[in-house]
């Protein structure tokens, strides 16, 4: 059964020489272990750097586990001393701007292995820009002024521009 088993053995000879009694524990885990993203939450929008992940896993029978985070498939990084139910962060300031997938996997001492859901993050770091088209030059009639702002880095579109403030002295 799962758990610690113990199992005693001792041999006897046809003399009835018997072996003094041995004893074993056998440590059978079947169960994956839970692990809980803290944060950030899907679809989360940051100009942070280092972007901190939170999680918490739990076994049954492991004390510590050994979890990974995987950043658009790949490891990022690897803590083999996780404890058992308590919060653990991974920092990470590798993150190029734009959307990145990941996610964290978690073993327990058995090697069972669970993956959490994957999470997606878009990083930007770069701040929007906005042009308008006023005339230069004095001018003897009312101007309409356009403002176009865009939040792009290179080819990169980032998290999009989500106000544009103006006023008027």
């Amino acid at each position: 059964s799962e758990g610690i088993n113990y199992l005693r053995y001792y041999s006897s000879d046809n003399a009835t020489n018997n072996e003094t009694i041995n004893s074993i524990n056998i440590s059978i885990d079947r169960t994956v272990p839970a692990t809980l993203i803290e944060g950030p939450a899907n679809n989360t929008k940051t100009n942070n750097n280092p972007v901190n992940i939170t999680f918490n896993v739990t076994d049954a029978l492991s004390t510590t586990l050994n979890c990974s985070l995987y950043i658009d498939g790949t490891i990022n990084q690897t803590n083999s001393s996780v404890a058992n139910a308590t919060t653990t962060q991974f920092n990470i300031s590798s993150f190029a701007e734009g959307t990145h997938t990941w996610y964290i996997q978690c073993k327990d001492a058995a090697n069972n292995t669970n993956n959490t859901e994957t999470r997606t993050i878009l990083t930007d770091r770069t701040a929007p820009t906005t042009t308008n088209n006023a005339p230069g030059v004095w001018t003897p009639n009312n101007v309409s002024i356009t403002l176009t702002a865009s939040d792009v880095n290179g080819a990169l579109t980032v998290s999009g521009v989500n106000k544009t403030y103006y006023c008027n002295d």
